[in-house]
């Protein structure tokens, strides 16, 4: 065995046994809910599902960042979960593989609780972890292989507790093999192991080494020459300066512009609201926070603006480490006769953070109506069903999971990837019916450019997703059945200057009016049919055509 066995409670094993299981059969049901009901509004799903399904074909190139596979996370974890995906769909073997390493996670935090604290600890810390407010939010919502990282990180974590090193060599590379980003947190696990000291200080040595050669390579050589030209690292910390060596100077020789960005109250709320749930027990064991420094950096340095949400995947990984400090602190409060008087208040703190911000069905903050049938769902459905299986597509973020297992998929325009199908969400329109601000908004524009190109067909419209055929005819399709065809030159009485009005209806519930075209119209046109005097407002509409 590579472990040596730790004695247990037949009571508590079951216990631990049967929450892990029952909280990976939740996570996984929620979250394929989510998808199947097409509520997922998420990039990196839809990104890593196209990795996967990439690798396992062997397409390197992600056209939906438009980089090589190096130059992105080099996730290589994702190799073996695509192979599933050919059998079991790549989106579902991502989703419940999550669910399945986060809550087998339990073992290896049974294991620390009880070394420290016996069945109470070993009962209580992988409670901790299965009830934290972001676990369950970033199960249920998206994907993202460093949550993978998660096991062996806690199982190399589990060795240095007990001081032994057979398998700390491989669960480094197991955790590097998820994200090759996640070597600075594995050189922080070098430095931590080097400071226990005896055995552990060869190999904590060499942990750091290849972890910070494995670092450089990633973001000085692979990223530079292969990663995308708009990544994540403009993304997160482009207010600091265009390059690395601009970003460490700004930060280094302009204390203010750091002072005002770390004194927003967001980030000033930040630490602790990641103690409160742990009753902040983890600063009684400060060693074990070395390993989320990495990462608490990276999210207050971000200036993207969920970086520091408790339900973001950023934090997912430095849960793991306050769990085990917390462990360890308990162990501490125990030698000295207080762990029974601190537990109920522990287990009320995660409870209680649980009950308020958790995503879970009896949580307050829950969304039933992201796991359920609605129009979203029938309209992606709609739309899903009518694109050939090997046509390239741009979409929208909750179609593109379900069309990632193909060559071409990309993000919804701007810009135009030369996609053979186009599809636009228009939920906008619902937003700003009947209010002045529609032509005003960033989506109407791109949207009415799309509708009037000469090159597209608009052939569906469901719910708010409308589907466009590059290369058809525009009278094709669905404006086939509104243009009727051609006015003489003198017909009708001229409405604006591109307009002549023929003829006007009312129906039972409708006005239909009959228009011609004399030349293009401005993308910012908008018609008002109404008897009340007309404003300046060139916007102003009670009903648009």
């Amino acid at each position: 065995m590579i472990f040596k066995p730790v004695r247990r409670s037949r009571r508590a094993v079951v216990l631990v046994s049967v929450a892990a299981a029952g909280f990976g059969a939740l996570f996984s049901v929620l979250a394929l809910a989510r998808f199947l009901t097409f509520h997922h509004q998420t990039f990196d799903l839809a990104f890593y599902a196209r990795v996967a399904w990439g690798l396992v074909n062997n397409q390197w190139w992600n056209p939906i960042v438009d980089a090589h596979f190096f130059g992105q996370h080099v996730a290589w974890v994702l190799m073996p979960l695509g192979a599933l995906g050919q059998v079991f769909g790549t989106v579902p073997v991502l989703l419940v593989a999550q669910a399945a390493a986060v809550c087998a996670v339990c073992w290896p935090l049974y294991r620390i609780g009880y070394r420290r604290a016996v069945e109470l600890g070993g009962l209580l810390v992988p409670a901790l972890w299965l009830l934290y407010p972001n676990v369950g939010h970033v199960c249920t919502y998206e994907f993202h292989p460093g949550n993978l990282a998660i096991l062996p990180l806690v199982l190399a974590l589990d060795c240095l507790d007990r001081k032994q090193t057979r398998a700390l060599g491989w669960l480094v590379a197991a955790v590097a093999a998820c994200r090759a980003d996640l070597a600075a947190v594995t050189f922080m696990l070098g430095v931590l192991a080097f400071w226990q000291g005896g055995e552990l200080r060869k190999h904590g040595l060499r942990i750091a080494i290849f972890s910070l050669l494995y670092l450089a390579l990633f973001v000085l050589v692979l990223v530079p020459i292969l990663g995308p030209k708009q990544g994540s690292l403009s993304l997160h910390f482009g207010k600091w300066g265009s390059g690395l060596l601009e970003m460490a100077q700004n930060l280094l020789f302009s204390p203010h512009l750091l002072f005002d960005h770390l004194s927003e109250p967001k980030r000033l709320l930040y630490l602790p609201k990641l103690l409160a749930p742990v009753l902040f027990l983890p600063l009684l064991a400060p060693r074990w926070l070395l390993l989320a420094l990495p990462q608490m950096a990276i999210n207050l340095l971000s200036d993207f603006p969920t970086s520091t949400d408790m339900d973001c995947h950023y934090t997912t990984l430095i849960v793991p480490t306050l769990v085990v400090a917390t462990a360890d602190a308990l162990g501490r409060l125990r030698e000295r006769g207080l762990g029974r008087l601190v537990a109920p208040s522990l287990a009320a703190a995660a409870l209680g953070s649980n009950l308020f911000w958790g995503g879970m069905p009896w949580s307050l903050d829950y969304d039933a109506e992201s796991f359920t049938v609605d129009e979203h769902t029938g309209s992606g459905r709609a739309i899903a069903s009518l694109l050939p299986p090997r046509a390239s597509v741009q979409a929208p973020y909750r179609l593109m999971p379900h069309l990632a297992e193909r060559d071409g998929i990309y993000r919804e325009p701007p810009p135009d990837r030369n996609a053979d199908y186009t599809v636009l969400e228009l939920e906008h329109r619902r937003r700003f019916w009947h209010d002045e601000s529609l032509l005003r908004t960033s989506e109407e524009p791109n949207a009415r450019n799309w509708l009037s190109r000469p090159d597209h067909a608009l052939v569906a419209a469901v719910g708010d997703l409308v589907l466009l055929k590059r290369g058809a005819d525009p009278r094709q399709g669905l404006a086939g059945r509104y243009i009727v065809g051609r006015a003489g030159p003198t017909e009708g009485e001229f409405l604006t200057g591109c307009l002549r009005i023929i003829e006007g209806r009312l129906g039972h519930d409708a006005v239909c009016v009959d228009l011609a075209v004399t030349d293009p119209c401005p993308n910012d046109l908008a018609v008002r049919l109404c008897s009340a005097p007309v404003t300046s407002r060139e916007d102003t509409a009670r009903d648009r055509l």
